[in-house]
């Protein structure tokens, strides 16, 4: 496998844009002003004797909520999904039949099934130990297999120095996830 070094932080520059120090002063700024606004209607409360309504105990919570669902998921979106990965997979092994897929046994899969039937409507061929990764080439000479690029740096290096990495995520994802092919 040819591993490229981690490029240039500037490859995260969605993630660091998104939480720029302005903007996570503004959050900041929010955050703040909300907690004031829950702490003195709260107060008032407490002084009157009285119990504030449902309401006013629950909505400064949902609202931070769900702006953390929406603003938060977008701002780290762009290092974890795995669109680019579906995209290439559709590019290097199209066809109808099931995409194979190394995930070594114990490795979360979870993600990464559920986009391919998402994306491709395809289903993995799962391979869980390298003699099966070895085993496909054999019999699939031309082929790709996806995997991320932790499990490929993990696989026996007799194995590993037949694999190009076709298309490699490393230095763009979170937890990046590569094509390769094999190099006789």
């Amino acid at each position: 496998v040819r591993v490229q070094p981690p490029r240039a932080v500037a490859d995260l520059a969605p993630l660091h844009d998104a939480l720029a120090p302005g903007r996570l002063a503004v959050a900041a700024v929010v955050a703040l002003v909300a907690s004031a606004v829950f702490a003195i209607r709260l107060a008032r409360h407490v002084r009157a004797g009285t119990s504030p309504g449902a309401a006013v105990l629950v909505a400064p919570f949902l609202v931070v909520f769900l702006a953390i669902q929406i603003f938060g998921k977008a701002a780290v979106d762009p290092v974890k999904n795995l669109h680019g990965l579906t995209a290439a997979i559709a590019r290097l092994a199209p066809g109808p039949g099931p995409v194979p897929l190394y995930v070594p046994a114990g490795a979360p899969t979870d993600s990464i099934l559920g986009i391919l039937d998402f994306d491709l409507g395809r289903r993995p061929l799962r391979l869980s130990m390298p003699g099966e990764v070895a085993a496909f080439f054999a019999s699939h000479p031309g082929g790709a297999l996806a995997l991320s690029v932790e499990a490929a740096r993990r696989l026996p290096p007799g194995l590993r120095a037949h694999l190009d990495l076709v298309y490699d995520e490393t230095g763009r994802r979170a937890s990046p996830w590569a094509v390769a092919e094999w190099r006789p």
